[in-house]
This record gives structure tokens, C-alpha cells and sequence, in this order.
């Protein structure tokens, strides 16, 4: 930098140690004393004032293009490779505290597959940006990988011998098993096995054929208390046998139920004859899954699932054989068909698709010996991000659907409000964790719940597409006035799980990954981490606070109503890891929601309505309430408008008169008598027999 500097200052004088010990300071006075300033001319003023003030612009014709430059020097690749490494060592570790928690009750392993998936769909991002610069090394990511391996395989203690001579680098069976942590740690298993695998893959068949086989049930030991060969060969055996279903399914199974990235990756690989390091990596990553889990916890996560499928499955039946022949007055096609291809797709893919692309590939080659009926269903219970992908896409279409079909009748919010009015809290115990998981904002507008039977009439019109004008004692005495908003309806919320349900379906479905979003996924929760009393971790809080809710509806649109105006929004860039670890609890929390079965629900309050009209009809029938003939049974849902009607006391024109407290009384007494028992919970059993799902942990298995 001297010369440099000599030639940009020449008159400068040359620092000495002296010179640099003295406060700079001192001379300041003296270096500009010699200075002249001179006024500028009017002249020059006048110019200056004339003058354009337009900035700087491009040449029209100038077609050049500014890139920065590759590193290209050993240094700089190995650089990047080692940073790499680490960055992707810490995915692997958060993935692996979000699966440490299967032996808990507050562990959903559909979130954790979301959250997985997420996670190598991230680690797949920082891989593809290094790439670039790694492939100008001889050999590539391959190459560097078993030189990676090779320097940990001496870190740990190993000769030289060992490492070449033995052959450990090259993957042959005489290796030493000494090097299994560092296999682990560098990916070499999934590396010599898809070198393996590339090689034949012109020839599938021969993949599946020769792909090892063993057992991996409930028999199979503890991780930590295998031998590092017994873990080498179990590794190879999972592998090789899910990528031989894999394989079947990337080159047969073009619409598979769900997209993972380790599917992804075979795709690739069975189009391009290569393996891309983001295939390692997501098979790093599923092996690191079975270390922790172990056989016992994988098989009972599949079967929780296959479980879960089967009662949605049935509720959604449930709906279809009740509204057989009660049909909304929107009511089309469309409506049945959704429901339909809900009970196809479970029905499909219960046939096991990836197995019979397996038997079509054996009968192709000319194999007399098929799979095994063992292996109907290897893929989901190999795969628990699979198994959890699957269960949580299906969750949300179900739930969505129940939703819209339960706000198109209204069912569910006229029996919340009449639940309340008839104070239920103690009876009606679905209903109460309905309310909790949907949030009381869903059900009543303003502040809270109504105490008061005016204030429940009120709420329930306002609730009901009416104006506030409609109860001002001054109103005009001709018809209830109707709102020109629309009636207000249980709104779909579970922003950060809607996020990822596209990424989880199909192919090519990305997530272009940008700094306002990842803010935006974890600001949009409608929950927050509070620490355990005892300081030691922390658990997730709803914020059913109105008010807490409410300041952060405002921060986010504050936030948008920045980003548009082009003001600096301060958005934090989030590290992979920490974002894992943010978007489990909340992916967790709103699995909650979407396990809830609001068909059931919907169900239970036709009953409920349907009760209500044959003990209230009578009285309602021969006064001037309000009324609306409520024999066809498409109606029914009426009753609730007519009881509200008769207990606050409005005529057919919309007049006060006297109310009727005795439709109130038969009213609590009908919903009592048929609350009783298990018919008041069954939706909320229907949530804990799968949310209270935990596996109990493998001794030893991580």
C-alpha cells in the first residue's frame, strides 16, 4: 500500500514512529495555516444556480455488465468448502433437536417433517450458492468430501495407512469402522452409495434387485448400543432400501402425494445419472432421523399416522352420508367433488403407489421374484418426514375444507353464540375448545363475549351481516337493517403452516426465500415463547389476549405500509438454525387447529340444532316472534335465529315486545340432555388421542 499512497499524495511526508506517537491534533492548526481560501465569483454562482441538477444516467448503447469475480484459489475454495460444512453441521443438529423431542406429549411429527423438509430445503440454498465456486476444484464437492474425510478420519487418530491402505477413502468393505463417526460427519455413506447407485441406474431394475435387505423392526437394537459395524451395515440397509422406493417412485410416480427434497433430489439423479451434494445432504439428513428415533419409534409413527388418516377419512364420511340429502341452497358439484377426492387421494395412496411402481419395475426387467407385501408400505415407514408431510397436508386440506363447508352453514357460529347464551361452559366441552383453538375474535365482534341477552342478541346480529344501527333506540321501526359488509365467518389461521402446503404437493412448488419473509412467517403466528417456570426452556403461548393481539396486527401492517413506501423496515436476517428452531413451536401449535376435526364438530352441532328445533318449534310456532318455518331440514340451523328472536323479544316487523324466558329455559334443558356424557367431547377426544400421541424413546437411540 505505500507505493499506492505515495503516488495518490506525492507532497506527503513520510510518518515516522515519532510522528505517528503524537496526537494528530496538534497539527491541525498548523497544516492548514498555509491554506488560502477564496470567495467564489458571481459568476461561478450564477453557473452553479443555472446549471442541471439531474444525476448522473447510464450511456444509452452501453451494453456492459458488472459481476463480482469468483474466488478461484485453492484458499478461497477451501475456505468456502469448511464454511459450508460448519453451516451445514448446525442444520443437521437443530434437525436433530426438533426429532430428540418424540418421547414428549408436545411433539406433532407432522410439524417436525414440515420443519425438516424446511430445513433441507435451507441447506440446499447455501449449497447452491457455494457450488459456483466449488466446482472450479478438480473433482468437485466428490472429491473435497473425501478429502474432508480422509483429514477427520487423521484428526481422530488414524494413520495414513489406515486411512488409504485400508480403504476407507474408496468405500470397500475391508474399511475401518473406526472411521464411522467420520462418515457421519462428512457424508460418505450416502456418497459411496450413490456412486453406487449412478452406475446402474440405466438399469434400475438391477438397483432394486441388488439393493441389500435386512430387518429394521422393533428387534433391531438401540443406536448407541450397536458396534460402529453393525451401525455401517444398518446405515447401508435403510438407505439403500429407501432409495431403491425413491428411485421407483422418481421414475414412475410423477404426481407422488407429496414432494420432499429428498424426492427431489432423486429425480435429479435419475434424470441426470449424478448425485447433487444436496442429495447427500438430505439423506445425511434421514439417516440422522434413525439415529435418533430408532425401528421401535419409525414403525409407530406410521402407524400414527395410517391412524389419524383413517378417523379424518371417516369424518369426512361422516358429513357426506348427514348431507346426502341436505343440500345447501349454494350447494354445486364442485362442493361434493372436493370432499370426494379427499376420500380418493387416502384411498389411493393407501394402495401404496411406490410399491407397485416397484412390482412394475421387477415385472419389466424380467425378475421372477417381486416384493415382498412386507414392503407395501417401506416407503412411509422408512421415511418419517414422508409419513409427517403426507399427514400434515392432508390435516389442512381437511381442515380447510370442514371450515368452509361449516361456515357455509353457519352451523358452528350459530351454536357458539347459543352455547354462550345459554352458558354451556360446563356442558358443552367441544364447543369450549373450539372456541379456545379458533379464537373468540372469530365469534364475537369487539370486545370479548356478550354477558348480557341484549348483548348476545346484539353480537349475534352484528355476527350475522346487521349494523350497529339496526339496535339504536331511535331506529326507524320497519326491518332490521341489513349490513353492507357480508357475514362475518371463521377465518382460516394458520398463516405459517399455509406457507409451506404448496411447497409439499407437486413439483417445482419453491419458496423464493427472502429476508421479509422469513420475518413474516415468524411474526405471523398468533403465539409467542414464554420461558418454564424454572428458566430452563421455553414453552408456546396463544395470544388470545385481544389486545396483545391487536398491537401485533399493527406492527405488521406498520411494517407493510413501510416496505411499501420504500422506508428502511430494519429486517433481521435470520440464521437457518435459529430459524428451525423458531418454526417448530409454531408449526407445533398450529397443528393443534388443524387436528381439530371441525366435521365432527359440524356434525355434532346439526344434532344439537336439530334437538333445539323439536323442543322450541312449539312455542315459537304460536307467537309473534320473529319466526321462519323450520320443517324442512335444511332449515334447521333457523332455530337459533328464532330462539335469539323470542329471548330478546322482536316481532316479525322488527318491533320490541315482551320476551319469552321459557324458549331460554327448554332451550338449556334440551342441550343439557343431550350433552350428556361423551357426546359433549367427542371432537376434543378425537384431538387428544392424537396430540397426547408420544413415542416412547429408544433407550439410547440418540
Amino acid at each position: 500500500m505505500t507505493p499506492t499512497t505515495a503516488a495518490v499524495t506525492p507532497n506527503s511526508a513520510i510518518e515516522t514512529g515519532k510522528d505517528t506517537a503524537r496526537d494528530p491534533a496538534q497539527d491541525l492548526g498548523g497544516r492548514f495555516a498555509a491554506l488560502t481560501v477564496h470567495e467564489p465569483s458571481e459568476s461561478f454562482l450564477e453557473k452553479s444556480r443555472d446549471a442541471s441538477h439531474e444525476g448522473p444516467k447510464p450511456a444509452q448503447y452501453d451494453a456492459a455488465s458488472y459481476e463480482a469475480e469468483l474466488p478461484t484459489t485453492s484458499d478461497d475454495i477451501y475456505f468456502a468448502f469448511n464454511t459450508l460444512i460448519k453451516d451445514l453441521h448446525q442444520i443437521r443438529a437443530s434437525i436433530q433437536w426438533v426429532w430428540s423431542g418424540h418421547g414428549t406429549h408436545n411433539f406433532d411429527f407432522g410439524a417436525a417433517a414440515v420443519t425438516t423438509n424446511t430445513a433441507v430445503s435451507l441447506a440446499r440454498g447455501l449449497i447452491e450458492e457455494v457450488e459456483p465456486i466449488l466446482a472450479k476444484y478438480d473433482g468437485g464437492f466428490n472429491r473435497l468430501l473425501r478429502m474432508g474425510f480422509a483429514h477427520d478420519c487423521l484428526k481422530r487418530g488414524m494413520t495414513l495407512d489406515q486411512v488409504w491402505s485400508d480403504g476407507v477413502v474408496t468405500g470397500k468393505q475391508d474399511a475401518n469402522y473406526d472411521s464411522y463417526d467420520s462418515a457421519v460427519g462428512c457424508y460418505f455413506i450416502p456418497l459411496t452409495t450413490f456412486e453406487i447407485v449412478s452406475e446402474r441406474i440405466p438399469n434400475g431394475v438391477v438397483v432394486l434387485a441388488d439393493s441389500p435387505r435386512g430387518e429394521y423392526n422393533d428387534a433391531t437394537p438401540s443406536w448407541a448400543s450397536m458396534s460402529n459395524k453393525q451401525k455401517f451395515e444398518k446405515d447401508s440397509m435403510i438407505l439403500t432400501q429407501h432409495v431403491t422406493d425413491l428411485l421407483a417412485v422418481a421414475l414412475l410416480v410423477p404426481d407422488f402425494e407429496v414432494e420432499h427434497e429428498f424426492l427431489r433430489g432423486m429425480r435429479i439423479l435419475s434424470k441426470e445419472r449424478k448425485a447433487p451434494f444436496t442429495l447427500l445432504f438430505a439423506a445425511q439428513v434421514f439417516l440422522d432421523i434413525h439415529h435418533e428415533l430408532g425401528a421401535p419409534a419409525a414403525q409407530k409413527i406410521f402407524v400414527a399416522m395410517t391412524d389419524e388418516v383413517r378417523s379424518m377419512d371417516e369424518s369426512v364420511a361422516g358429513y357426506l352420508e348427514l348431507h346426502q340429502n341436505i343440500k345447501h341452497r349454494n350447494w354445486t358439484l364442485e362442493w361434493d367433488e372436493s370432499l370426494q377426492g379427499v376420500r380418493s387421494r387416502i384411498e389411493l395412496n393407501a394402495k401404496g403407489p411406490a410399491y407397485q411402481a416397484k412390482v412394475k419395475l421387477y415385472k419389466e426387467g424380467g425378475l421372477n421374484v417381486l416384493p415382498s407385501d412386507k414392503e407395501k408400505d417401506c416407503i412411509w415407514i422408512l421415511s418419517p418426514v414422508l409419513s409427517g408431510l403426507y399427514l400434515s397436508t392432508l390435516r389442512l386440506q381437511v381442515h380447510n375444507l370442514g371450515l368452509d363447508f361449516a361456515n357455509a352453514w353457519q352451523s358452528i357460529m350459530h351454536c357458539a353464540h347459543i352455547y354462550n347464551l345459554l352458558g354451556l361452559e360446563n356442558t358443552w366441552i367441544d364447543m369450549n375448545m373450539a372456541i379456545f383453538l379458533l379464537s373468540e375474535s372469530n365469534f364475537w365482534v369487539g370486545e370479548g363475549r356478550p354477558k348480557t341477552i341484549d348483548d348476545c342478541f346484539e353480537k349475534f346480529y352484528l355476527q350475522n351481516g346487521n349494523t350497529a344501527a339496526a339496535f339504536a333506540p331511535n331506529r326507524r321501526r320497519t326491518h332490521t337493517n341489513n349490513s353492507r359488509g357480508r357475514v362475518r365467518i371463521i377465518e382460516h389461521a394458520m398463516p405459517v403452516s399455509t406457507v409451506f402446503a404448496k411447497a409439499q404437493v407437486g413439483i417445482g412448488t419453491e419458496i423464493a426465500w427472502t429476508p421479509q419473509l422469513l420475518e413474516d412467517i415468524v411474526g405471523s403466528s398468533a403465539f409467542a415463547e414464554e420461558a418454564t417456570s424454572d428458566g430452563k426452556a421455553t414453552s408456546m403461548a396463544g395470544l388470545r389476549d385481544p389486545q396483545q393481539l391487536r398491537a401485533k396486527e399493527r406492527l405488521r401492517q406498520q411494517k407493510a405500509k413501510d416496505k411499501a413506501s420504500g422506508k428502511n423496515t430494519n429486517v433481521e436476517l435470520v440464521a437457518p438454525e435459529k430459524l428451525i428452531l423458531a418454526l417448530y413451536p409454531r408449526l407445533f401449535t398450529e397443528s393443534l387447529e388443524m387436528t381439530f376435526p371441525i366435521f365432527l364438530l359440524h356434525c355434532q352441532c346439526w344434532k344439537v340444532m336439530r334437538a333445539l328445533r323439536d323442543a322450541c318449534e312449539p312455542i315459537l310456532r304460536d307467537r309473534p316472534y320473529a319466526y321462519r318455518s323450520l320443517t324442512r331440514e335444511v332449515d334447521v340451523a333457523w332455530v337459533i335465529w328464532c330462539i335469539f328472536n323470542a329471548v330478546f323479544g322482536l316481532d316479525k316487523s322488527g318491533h320490541r315486545i315482551e320476551p319469552d324466558s321459557r324458549v331460554l329455559n327448554v332451550a338449556r334443558a334440551t342441550c343439557e340432555k343431550l350433552l350428556l356424557g361423551d357426546e359433549s367431547a367427542k371432537a376434543t377426544k378425537f384431538l387428544f388421542r392424537f396430540k397426547k400421541f408420544g413415542i416412547e424413546k429408544d433407550e439410547g437411540a440418540g
